[in-house]
């Protein structure tokens, strides 16, 4: 037997959504004839983007992590989260596609959230999991919309929904577990009203075990 040097040639990345059959089959068979020919320009253009800008971004983000400035230089207690330039770049990606806009729209009638899982799927492997905040903020949105309390959704659901990189939140969680983890079920959270009576929509006081933050940096967490 001859052994003979080798060398391993890089992968070649084709756009996700072009060179992914099955995506394309469920698109063209599975969607009416007009959404799926208003939404395939949108998902070729991320799927080009994600194989090329997007995954050249996040190889070179690879060393960088997240920081947190608790004081600055001279002892002022300034709490600063510096993320790392994928994250934001993810984010301006996120909000350009319409990501958590796409629902509340509802361009698509009852079909607008396949658009958006359709687009989520070529925008996840390529940002960190960026699908994270996104997935926090659409429920954040959803959720405000449900419990009905129009002050809030006057403030926060078109921020939340927003297409302007300079007007949009993110969202992040408060998990009350009484350990860290995943399991909801170790969940110790109570709600109770403010001296016994009846409270206006988001004025109850609520009691938890431990309170760890999912985006502490989110912009509905800001302000």
């Amino acid at each position: 037997m001859t052994i003979q040097s080798f060398v391993q040639p890089e992968p070649r990345s084709r756009p996700g959504y072009l060179d992914d059959w099955l995506v394309r089959s469920l698109v063209e068979h599975r969607l009416p004839a007009a959404v799926a020919a208003a939404i395939a320009p949108e998902l070729d253009e991320l799927g080009t983007r994600a194989a090329g800008p997007l995954r050249d971004c996040q190889r070179a983000d690879r060393p960088n992590e997240p920081q947190l400035t608790t004081f600055d230089a001279w002892g002022n207690r300034v709490d600063r989260i510096e993320s790392s330039p994928l994250w934001h770049e993810a984010e301006r990606v996120a909000v350009r596609y319409g990501l958590t806009a796409r629902p509340q729209e509802r361009q698509h009638s009852h079909w607008s959230r396949v658009p958006q899982f359709l687009l989520v799927h070529l925008f996840h492997p390529v940002t960190d999991v960026y699908t994270c905040p996104v997935a926090m903020t659409d429920g954040a949105a959803r959720t405000l919309l449900a419990a009905g309390n129009q002050a809030l959704i006057d403030r926060a659901v078109p921020r939340l929904t927003s297409r302007d990189p300079d007007r949009f939140w993110t969202s992040g969680q408060w998990m009350t577990e009484a350990t860290g983890g995943s399991d909801v079920g170790l969940s110790q959270t109570s709600a109770e009203c403010r001296d016994g009576g009846v409270a206006p929509p988001g004025e109850e006081v609520v009691h938890v075990g431990s309170d760890v933050p999912g985006g502490p940096d989110a912009g509905a967490t800001r302000h």
